[in-house]
């Protein structure tokens, strides 16, 4: 590069001897302008020029134009990284006149042009997210996904927040393949990739610009089915830096004694692979989930030594809010944001994922209750299995979850209005009982408050009138047949109620006010069920014994009597309102085949069948449980975690569990 500026000064001399007209004190300006420029490159050169490709071992050329430096330039200047596998050119566009101008990085075959002053970039083609902010001051375009063994610079796996934080990969030294390249450029004074050079201040906003391109859906209902068939075998991997992984555990000590983080942390890759088909999803939020399971995300400050968590993910977090995310926050065009805003995966916006924390044997209790929920049109979740590997770790196999939320409404009551859908179970007025005493916490929760009744649509504009009319009315005295059915969709109720009856859950509506959504369809309360993960027998509390309660029992498993209205108004006793039709539904279900052991026990294998050789997670991902009602847990030994029919760390196994449940409902019937 040298000499060929030396060349340049050569034939601007020629010029000048030729051009009489041109003033020798123009002359010696410009000459005076090579000189300077030939000394900056040499100076760059220096420091460029001692790196290597450090992941490939058939790239041998030396870095040229400072590459590796990401955010060093000065102000006005704007520098473009580019490169793909084994590229060893890096661009540099000195903007000369270009001072606080714009350079945009587009995704057209990782083609990077600088618009401000019509240099191209590199051609890249595998370098599909390098990004250009829009900040005077000049920035340093980073960022992509695919792009490995380029000489000098960092694999940035999160080409989201390309000028922000200043530093990427080595501090000092050029590496390839880092995964913590996703913050680039605004640190002052921070030394990054050449020799330590020094990275200009610069940017103020983070501009929003995708880590890699999304995987084509062409038909996103098909993925839906195949994700929850349990037939098939999903591993969903989730790439996320160690810096991500410390903003989680920081986010549940900020929140985790007393509340529940809000905030979503950013997932570089997703990799969703069903039956060996694979489907990525890049910049995916993930925060933790959970009431009483929440613990930290690792141990003793060391980042791999991990502990098994529930996760919620988002596919159309935009991490643009300033509260949670400060001075990290990205900045959208209004388009670009509401088409993140509508991104899905196999139609849905999130996912939830949860760990056997039960310690299920069959792994499938959960997945069959909802089942054979939906078996009797009752609204239920999808659910299936899953082996997720998270930041680098196999945690073992998790059960997935779909939302409840507004989509779900969608997919399943299609004809509804846009009526209140709340999550229920205990919070500031205790468990969702449905008496006047939990009226006092209805309404959106907050980091720090858990409310009975949890709002999760209609926020802003909710004032709550179905689901307080619900609750006054089944309170004030008798209530008939016709008001019961004016309240609640009685249809959708007798089944809820008969098939949760069987699935014998200690911990859902009828035995501890908790673990279930209510929906207010055309003005008309439906009940569904949610976190099935006790029940057939599988519980962590040995007075969990369901099969001790008849199917009319006015009391409840861990409530001792039964003050919730809506059961005590339509279904307990012998003589209630809607005791006919509960005695019919009870009798469908029992003789459905649903409660046939020999049923469950090919979802079981199938289960067994697939995940087994990946059923335990890695030596150092825990399996750390917390008392029920402690802060405190402890950890447990992992072969829990193996598949067991038998199901031995239960009150019963689920074959026993069945047996003895319609033991109970036929003693019941013959009364």
């Amino acid at each position: 590069m040298k000499d060929k500026i030396v060349d340049l000064k050569d034939k601007f001399v020629q010029m000048l001897s030729a051009n009489k007209k041109v003033s020798a004190i123009v002359a010696a300006s410009v000459l005076a302008i090579v000189v300077i420029i030939i000394v900056t490159v040499s100076s760059i050169g220096n420091g460029s020029r001692q790196s290597k490709n450090a992941g490939s071992d058939s790239n041998e050329s030396q870095i040229k134009n400072n590459s590796g430096n990401t955010g060093n330039t000065s102000l006005g200047d704007t520098k473009t990284n580019t490169g793909g596998e084994g590229s060893t050119d890096q661009t540099v566009n000195n903007a000369q006149e270009n001072e606080g101008e714009t350079s945009t990085g587009t995704e057209n075959n990782g083609q990077n042009t600088n618009s401000s002053n019509g240099t191209s970039g590199s051609e890249n083609a595998k370098n599909t997210a390098n990004t250009g902010n829009t900040v005077a001051g000049g920035t340093a375009n980073t960022g992509n996904g695919e792009n490995t063994n380029n000489s000098g610079t960092t694999n940035n796996s999160s080409g989201y927040n390309a000028g922000n934080t200043g530093t990427t990969g080595n501090n000092g030294s050029n590496t390839t393949g880092g995964s913590t390249g996703s913050n680039t450029g605004n640190s002052t004074g921070s030394s990054t990739g050449n020799g330590g050079n020094n990275a200009s201040t610069g940017n103020t906003t983070n501009p929003a610009t995708p880590s890699g391109t999304d995987t084509p859906q062409p038909n996103q209902e098909t993925i839906y089915n195949q994700l929850f068939d349990i037939n098939n075998k999903v591993t969903i991997t989730l790439d996320i830096s160690d810096a991500e992984l410390q903003k989680l555990q920081a986010d549940y000590k900020k929140y985790g004694s007393n509340g529940k983080s809000p905030i979503y942390r950013r997932v570089t890759k997703m990799t969703v692979t069903i039956n060996g088909n694979s489907y990525e999803m890049y910049d995916v939020g993930v925060r933790i989930k959970g009431n009483t399971s929440r613990c930290d995300v690792y141990n003793n400050n060391n980042v791999n030594d991990r502990n098994l968590i529930h996760l919620k993910l988002s596919f159309d977090e935009t991490f643009d809010d300033t509260e949670y995310y400060g001075s990290e926050a990205l900045t959208w065009s209004d388009a670009a944001r509401k088409q993140r805003k509508e991104r899905t995966f196999a139609t849905l916006d999130g996912l939830e994922l949860k760990w056997n924390r039960n310690f299920d044997g069959t792994y499938v209790a959960n997945y069959y209750a909802n089942q054979m929920y939906r078996a009797f049109g009752v609204y239920a979740q999808n659910t299936s299995l899953a082996n997720i590997r998270f930041g680098g770790y196999n945690y073992g196999v998790y059960t997935i979850y779909e939302p409840v939320n507004k989509n779900f409404v969608k997919r399943y009551m299609p004809g509804a209005t846009d009526g209140d859908l709340y999550k229920c179970g205990w919070g500031s007025g205790g468990g969702a009982s449905y008496t006047t005493g939990t009226l006092s916490s209805i309404g959106v929760e907050t980091p720090y408050q858990s409310l009975t009744y949890d709002l999760k649509t209609n926020k802003s504009s909710s004032t709550h009138a179905s689901l307080k009319n619900l609750i006054n009315k089944l309170n004030n005295g008798n209530v008939s047949k016709t008001d019961f059915s004016n309240l609640v969709d009685a249809n959708n109720w007798v089944y809820f109620v008969a098939v949760s009856y069987f699935a014998g859950n200690p911990d859902d509506l009828r035995n501890n006010y908790n673990n279930h959504c209510v929906y207010f369809k055309n003005g008309k309360a439906v009940f569904i069920p949610y976190d099935y993960d006790r029940c057939f027998g599988i519980a962590t509390e040995g007075r969990e014994d369901m099969t001790t309660f008849s199917p009319y029992a006015d009391n409840t498993a861990l409530q001792g009597g039964q003050s919730n209205p809506l059961y005590l108004k339509s279904v307990t006793g012998r003589s209630n309102n809607f005791t006919a039709e509960y005695t019919a539904a009870l009798k469908q279900v029992a003789n459905s085949g649903w409660l046939n052991y020999s049923n469950y026990q090919q979802y079981y294998n199938k289960a067994k069948n697939n995940y087994s050789s990946v059923v335990i997670p890695d030596s150092n991902v825990h399996i750390y449980v917390k008392a029920f009602g402690s802060s405190s847990g402890s950890n447990q030994n992992s072969s829990k975690l193996a598949f067991n029919e038998n199901n031995g760390y239960n009150v019963y196994s689920v074959s026993t569990y069945m047996t003895k449940i319609m033991q109970r409902y036929n003693e019941a019937m013959s009364k």
